[in-house]
Parts: structure tokens; sequence; C-alpha cells
């Protein structure tokens, strides 16, 4: 599937399905980035950017989450962190 402006293409997970993962917007970055826990950060950028519901996300194999959390991650920075490497 190519991609478009508005998404980063998709991922096939372990089970064949597959998540189309869109770009999050300006709000979406600034609100997360308001989030004390790094964790927390990540599976809500996650949820942002596929539209997985949280229980969605911890239903899912570990290895499926990790390859989501990768695009997600590209997005994220935390205080005390450089920037380095995000929306590159």
């Amino acid at each position: 599937m190519p991609t478009t402006k508005k998404d980063l293409g998709s991922v096939t997970l372990s089970d064949g399905s597959v998540v189309k993962v869109a770009k999050p917007t300006l709000l979406q970055i600034r609100a997360v980035n308001k989030i004390e826990d790094e964790t927390e950060q990540e599976v809500i950028m996650v949820s942002n950017i596929t539209g997985k519901n949280e229980d969605e996300l911890n239903a899912m194999p570990y290895d499926d989450y990790v390859l989501l959390a990768n695009k997600a991650n590209t997005f994220l920075y935390h205080v005390g962190k450089t920037r380095e490497g995000a929306l590159a």
C-alpha cells in the first residue's frame, strides 16, 4: 500500500492482520508529552497513530506491539533527552 502525506504505511502483525499507521498531529504530540510516564506516553501514541484502543494493545502479543511502538517512538522524546533522529 503506498503511503500518503498523512500516513506512515502499514504494519503486518503476526496474525496476518494489517494495521495502518497515521502520522500524529501536533496536538497529539503535545498532549502525549505532558504525560510523565514514558511507557504510558508510548502506549497512548501507539493508540493515536493506529486507532487501536488500550484494551486491544494490551491483548496484543508483545512482539506485535513492538512493531507498532517502533513507529510511535519516532515522534516521542522526553525531557532531558535530545530529539536527535525524531522526525528524520
